[in-house]
């Protein structure tokens, strides 16, 4: 979940255990429940440290993976496992021509990677223990068609593998099936269910299926189908 806090903080996530993880963006660290579990050695691209924590997921195994954004040209996704001193590189993208715009990161039961970019309005499978990073949702420029986003604030896996897309402009979060080429409107959030705009910046889904979203100053609650 990527629920944004100001100040010093950035996205909050959890794990299956339930516990809280929470991005501290001053000291670039991590934090669970209270103690710091990665980073916290200075600004920097060595493997103890990070230059800016855009978001978080925790895998089944308690391995935390850290979307750094390490320039407009490079992004790179650290791994740390449970008690270790630095965390090892599982991917990184780098382009000459810079626009690169992680948003939100997460991992399926097979620690397969998610990311989602929002300037390119694309989520990104990355295959567990190497592979080519391939689309799984998007990439079909901006737009509010179901094939499309427009300002990707989130993503969520459920455990059936579906991928749930918090598209902040089009007010509404898309389901994607696994292998489909567009997405569906969950009818729990949409314009027609919430008139106006709304502003849905975060959702998690735990493992009862139920989704929680943060929007418009609030956290709600719903039952997945």
């Amino acid at each position: 979940m990527s629920g944004t806090v100001y100040n010093t903080f950035g996205s909050v996530f959890g794990d299956s255990q339930n516990s809280l993880y929470v991005i501290d963006l001053v000291n670039k660290r991590v934090i669970r429940n209270g103690v710091s579990v990665a980073g916290g050695n200075g600004t920097g691209t060595l493997p103890n440290q990070f230059t800016y924590l855009v978001d978080g997921c925790v895998d089944n195994e308690g391995n935390i993976y850290i979307l750094d954004r390490i320039s407009d040209f490079k992004f790179r996704v650290q791994k740390w496992a449970p008690g270790a001193a630095a965390g090892v590189t599982v991917y990184s993208r780098d382009t000459v021509g810079g626009g690169l715009t992680p948003k939100a990161i997460t991992v399926d039961a097979y620690k397969n990677l998610y990311i989602a970019e929002w300037a390119n309005e694309v989520v990104w499978k990355i295959p567990a223990g190497g592979g080519a990073a391939y689309v799984v949702a998007g990439g079909n420029g901006r737009g509010n068609a179901p094939n499309q986003f427009d300002n990707i604030s989130d993503i969520e896996l459920d455990h059936l593998g579906n991928l749930y897309v918090s598209d902040l402009a089009n007010s509404r979060i898309q389901k994607w099936v696994p292998g489909a080429t567009s997405g569906v409107t969950e009818p729990i959030i949409s314009p027609t269910s919430f008139p106006g705009q709304v502003l849905t910046l975060g959702i998690y889904i735990d493992k009862y299926r139920r989704l929680f979203i943060a929007r418009d100053g609030r956290v709600s609650r719903w039952q997945l189908r």
